[in-house]
């Protein structure tokens, strides 16, 4: 009866060892597709002139001063 499972020189073992470096390589796989799938659906950051604008709706800063950071930005 125990010559059933360690009879064969460990003939089932080599499958669950098989079988769980799959798993580990299936996941390992899983978790750097999900890491990169992540980083990839992140929206660009806006540009300074997006910023200027979006500071000059919310009225954090007046027209004049708007209007002579535009001009910086622009020269650059």
């Amino acid at each position: 009866m125990m010559n059933d499972w360690h009879g064969a020189g460990m003939g089932g073992m080599w499958l669950l060892y098989l079988i769980f470096w799959l798993a580990v390589i299936v996941t390992a796989i899983m978790v750097v597709r999900g890491v990169r799938r992540q980083n990839s659906s992140k929206p660009p950051a806006p540009d300074a002139l997006e910023i200027l604008k979006r500071r000059y709706a919310r009225g954090e800063i007046d027209q004049a001063a708007y209007r002579r950071m535009k001009e910086e930005l622009e020269k650059r």
